[in-house]
C-alpha cells in the first residue's frame, strides 16, 4: 500500500499535466528538458550496441527461481502485516508475540509451521494482491 501511495501524487500530476496539454494543444512531455543533463540520442543507438547476452542473467543461472523467492517473501510479509492490522497494529503485545513466536526461534523449527502458528493460517496471497492494487480482497 505504501508503494502505491508514493506513486499516486506523481501519477496525478502527470494526469493533470496531460489534461492541461490536451486543452492547450501543447504536450509538456515533448518539450525540451530544462534539466542539466540531456537524454541520449536514441536515433544514434543501434541494436548491435546491445547484444542479447547482456540479458543472459535474467533467464540463466536460476535467476527466475530467485525472483520467485522475492515474491514469496513479499507475500509472507504482506500476510503478516495484514495479521498485525487485524489485531490492532504495532502494539507492544503484538510485537512481543511476533518476537516470541518467530524472531526468537530463528531456524530452529519448520518456517511454515512458525508462520501458521503466528498468523493462525497458511500463507494467503490476498493481502499481497490488495497491496499491489490487484484485488478488492
Amino acid at each position: 500500500m505504501i508503494r502505491f501511495r508514493r506513486l499516486l501524487p506523481p501519477c496525478a500530476a502527470l494526469l493533470l499535466a496531460s489534461t492541461a496539454a490536451a486543452q492547450t494543444r501543447q504536450n509538456p512531455l515533448l518539450a525540451k528538458s530544462t534539466l542539466p543533463f540531456q537524454a541520449p540520442p536514441f536515433d544514434k543507438i543501434h541494436d548491435a550496441d546491445y547484444e542479447p547476452s547482456y540479458f543472459l542473467h535474467i533467464w540463466a543461472n536460476g535467476y527466475a527461481a530467485g525472483y520467485y523467492a522475492y515474491l514469496w517473501t513479499e507475500m509472507l510479509a504482506d500476510d503478516a502485516a495484514a495479521w498485525f492490522d487485524a489485531h490492532g497494529g504495532l502494539t507492544r503485545a503484538n510485537g512481543d508475540r511476533f518476537r516470541d513466536m518467530v524472531l526468537s526461534r530463528g531456524n530452529t523449527e519448520d518456517l511454515a509451521k512458525m508462520f501458521r502458528d503466528f498468523t493462525g493460517h497458511d500463507p494467503e496471497i490476498g493481502p499481497m494482491l490488495v497491496n499491489r492494487g490487484l484485488s478488492g480482497y
